[in-house]
């Protein structure tokens, strides 16, 4: 059976719209896509004995990073509660003491005798508690490795120092950030491979921030990292 030119033509056409779709893929590398994360914020509080802790994710298809930054803000401590209760009122109930001399009832002095008290409660008072911190001693963790000191050298020994924005420089015009890349460059050159494999890994990481006293920080993340498109 022939088919009519008019069909045979679309055929043609189509077939030549796939074969060109199954070129450029197949001339294409699947490295070509990015994760461009700008600033994302991560909040917590914590103290000396539990961490103000955050997770960052770290695509699964990483191919090399671009970019492993974070800037990080020290604010105050809050509390759901306020720092009071309301007062509550006692109610003692009035108890008498007699006893029997020579048959006549008599009230017996001193009287020792006890009191019964009625079951009361305190109400807290609800709100928000603003504490100014004055914390200081901040050590910094990311998948347990403790990086506090690789940080501070990148900034000339420069550290955090109660509430603020941190780092807080400005190097030719451009804000300066914290820099993981650089961390794990040092790490390497120290011939530590496996925490530098463990800071550039793909996956969940955990930041873990102390002090010693109470603190609310906010993260923010500066990642930029090739991926394989899917």
């Amino acid at each position: 059976m022939e088919l009519p030119i008019e069909e045979a033509i679309q055929r043609i056409a189509e077939r030549t719209v796939d074969n060109t779709t199954e070129l450029r893929k197949a001339r294409f590398q699947r490295r070509t896509e990015f994760t461009d994360l700008y600033g994302i914020p991560f909040s917590a509080q914590g103290d000396a004995n539990s961490p103000a802790t955050f997770y960052i994710s770290i695509s699964p298809d990483l191919v090399y990073y671009l970019r492993f930054q974070f800037k990080l803000e020290i604010k105050p401590f809050v509390s759901t509660v306020s720092a009071g209760t309301r007062p509550a009122s006692v109610v003692v109930n009035p108890t008498s003491l007699a006893g029997q001399v020579s048959g006549q009832s008599v009230n017996i002095t001193p009287n020792p005798h006890g009191h019964d008290t009625n079951a009361h409660t305190h109400e807290v008072v609800s709100g928000l508690t603003i504490t100014h911190t004055e914390a200081d001693d901040f050590r910094m963790m990311i998948q347990g490795i403790d990086i506090t000191a690789y940080l501070m050298e990148q900034h000339d020994g420069a550290w955090i120092e109660g509430e603020g924005l941190y780092p807080n420089n400005v190097i030719e015009g451009e804000d300066d950030f914290y820099d993981i890349l650089d961390v794990a460059t040092v790490l390497h050159s120290e011939g530590n491979t496996a925490d530098c494999e463990k800071l550039l890994a793909p996956g969940f990481k955990k930041v873990e921030i102390t002090s010693n006293s109470p603190f609310a920080a906010t993260l923010y993340l500066y990642v930029k990292h090739s991926n394989m498109g899917r």
